[in-house]
């Protein structure tokens, strides 16, 4: 008798609001298995510190989190979903 079981490989991709210099977003990335997508942040200084922190190439951003349009954030909608293994 031969067993078999399937794996997934899952990821849980987030949007950092509110995100400051990215403390959460750290903590997250060390814990292992998500994926940061974008963030929101209004203060500039902070803001300037989360982008030299972390690698925010090619991620959704807004400044005013009351200025967010749910339509604009492909990212998170537009991933595949996640994969099978046998």
């Amino acid at each position: 008798m031969v067993a078999s079981f399937f794996v997934i490989e899952s990821v849980i991709r987030f949007i950092d609001m509110f995100s400051g210099i990215g403390g959460f977003r750290e903590g997250l990335t060390r814990a292992g298995g998500f994926e940061c997508v974008g963030h929101c942040e209004i203060d500039k200084y902070a803001n300037r510190s989360y982008n030299a922190l972390s690698d925010t190439k090619g991620e959704w951003f807004i400044e005013d989190a009351r200025k967010a349009d749910p339509s604009t954030i492909q990212p998170v909608q537009s991933r595949a979903p996640s994969r099978w293994h046998l």
